[in-house]
């Protein structure tokens, strides 16, 4: 998302500029020069609250971005999903001895005609739960 948000000119000026600041300050003796002292140490203040609100703004704009292409995708992805169960779902993905899957059978070809079968349906969700499973364990590591 940074790249497609960068910092805007004005931020990234006014971050040189607290830079030279924080180094100023750093060169002017507190005891000997406080009146020069506490002023660079004000402007610095108010530099970083402009910089933060700027900031914010950006991360504001990030956040939309991010949330706006996440529905996007998502939404792709029932469109694609809903394509797949409707176009094939009286199409059998795998066929198992129908003794296999004696208890459970119908349930799990269900819509297809074809006992012992996995349904398109069934075989989506079971990937997409172990998608999810597989980038969880992925994101903890």
């Amino acid at each position: 998302m940074q790249l497609i948000i960068q910092s805007s000119p004005k931020e990234l000026q006014l971050k040189e500029e607290l830079k030279t600041l924080m180094c100023e300050l750093r060169s002017i003796h507190m005891v000997n020069e406080f009146p020069k002292y506490a002023r660079t140490e004000r402007k610095i203040n108010k530099i970083k609250s402009e910089v933060n609100a700027l900031a914010q703004t950006r991360k504001g704009a990030q956040l939309k971005v991010t949330l706006g292409l996440n529905v996007a995708f998502h939404s792709l992805e029932a469109v694609i999903f809903i394509f797949l169960i409707f176009t094939f779902r009286h199409d059998p993905v795998v066929i198992f001895p129908a003794e296999w899957l004696s208890p459970l059978g119908s349930l799990i070809s269900f819509p297809t005609p074809v006992y012992g079968a996995v349904s398109v349906p069934l075989w989506i969700m079971v990937c997409r739960s172990a998608l999810r499973q597989l980038a969880s364990v992925a994101s903890h590591h």
